[in-house]
């Protein structure tokens, strides 16, 4: 019990130093060596964050961070608006906690991958049956009198180049699953993204060039592709609202450069968020959104 107690006053002790290194007194100063945790933790408290970093020569980068958190307000988590180009933070953005924070249920998500897979089965599998094999339907030998069994038709199935007996027809794969229930394996592969720090909110899409060199020199400095082997799976997914800004001209051009663009580079698809999939989401490693993406997805899976 004795030595219990001292692990006990230790861990406190411990606890208390770290807590004195955050200082909540006007813009709190959370430096780059206190976990993420903590960090975490104290999100949702600070309204003026001047993030503190190390750069590569050494020197003290500040980033000033500001956002509006209603104090006490546990329905939205805050998460990082980065630049696309160059995956530097730009600003926090709460999002709702009921799309990208809720629980991950994995019965869901594989009630939910198996219906969208079995939705993309073609069914045209065919296979001939006696009736459909080419062939003459004479009895190949006479009834009695030879000393073997009794034969029919060579198109029966038992008999090389016959019919194939039950084979496979065309018929539709679908099954059926709530709409409910696809909602919730959605939130829950939004919330596994975003648990594991692959959800990558980015303030836009756009690319200047429609090349491709373009687009895989700008995946390559953000690290989302491997970097041993350049030509190997990226897996990365983008989700850009394309149907949102069909009103605005001046912003089609920029999706379609990237439509182009990730045409040629293996891993890296592009699909309407209107569209998404949940399959598609478990796929792929990381999963870029755009804020209009962002905002057609907390309006459509919010939970009130």
């Amino acid at each position: 019990m004795l030595g219990f107690n001292l692990r006990l006053q230790s861990f406190a002790s411990q606890f208390k130093n770290n807590f004195k290194s955050i200082s909540l007194n006007g813009p709190a100063a959370i430096s780059a060596s206190t976990s993420a945790a903590i960090a975490r933790g104290f999100a949702s408290e600070i309204q003026s964050a001047p993030i503190t970093t190390n750069a590569e020569n050494d020197e003290t980068t500040t980033h000033n961070i500001t956002t509006s958190v209603p104090l006490g307000y546990s329905g939205t988590v805050q998460a990082w608006l980065r630049d696309f180009k160059t995956n530097m933070p730009r600003s926090i953005v709460n999002i709702d906690k009921t799309v990208f924070d809720t629980q991950i249920r994995v019965d869901i998500l594989h009630r939910v991958v198996c219906y969208e897979r079995d939705a993309k089965r073609q069914g045209t599998h065919n296979t001939r049956g006696i009736s459909d094999v080419r062939g003459t339907t004479r009895k190949w030998a006479i009834q009695k009198g030879r000393g073997k069994a009794r034969v029919g038709t060579h198109r029966a199935p038992h008999w090389r180049g016959g019919g194939i007996a039950h084979g496979p027809k065309p018929r539709s794969h679908v099954t059926q699953i709530q709409k409910k229930v696809w909602l919730m394996g959605l939130r829950s592969a939004l919330s596994s993204k975003f648990a594991q720090d692959q959800l990558i909110l980015v303030d836009n899409l756009n690319l200047d060039s429609y090349k491709t060199r373009d687009l895989f020199s700008i995946l390559r400095g953000n690290r989302w592709i491997n970097e041993e082997n350049e030509r190997s799976s990226g897996r990365v997914l983008f989700l850009p609202a394309l149907k949102t800004v069909e009103e605005q001209p001046e912003t089609q051009d920029m999706y379609k450069n990237l439509l182009m663009a990730q045409r040629n580079i293996p891993g890296v698809g592009l699909m309407n968020v209107e569209d998404t999939e949940v399959y598609e989401i478990l796929k792929h490693e990381y999963l870029v959104l755009d804020k209009l993406a962002l905002d057609y997805l907390q309006r459509k899976l919010c939970v009130e």
